[in-house]
């Protein structure tokens, strides 16, 4: 099940499973990461700040998990629109 949009953006607090995808939206500091993934949270999209595997020093800013293709067109025009042009698929 989806976290609901209201879970704070906690960086050790969500953990992509192996098979899911995600729409990355920034890679930056963690401090930087919390504070998009909470805007992101108050918009409603399911955000979240996860340190880079094998880097602590950088952390994803990810949307999801998504389910399908139709979901990650939709939340990626939603994201689009808020201001976000370069968004890249993750797979975990």
């Amino acid at each position: 099940a989806a976290p609901p949009p209201t879970e704070a953006a906690q960086p050790s607090g969500f953990a992509p499973e192996p098979g899911q995808e995600f729409l990355q939206v920034a890679a930056v500091g963690r401090d930087e990461a919390l504070a998009v993934a909470d805007v992101l949270h108050a918009k409603g999209f399911r955000a979240h700040a996860i340190a880079k595997p094998g880097n602590t020093k950088i952390y994803r800013v990810l949307i999801g998990p998504v389910r399908d293709a139709a979901d990650l067109s939709t939340t990626r025009d939603a994201l689009r629109k808020t201001g976000f042009r370069e968004v890249i698929v993750q797979k975990y």
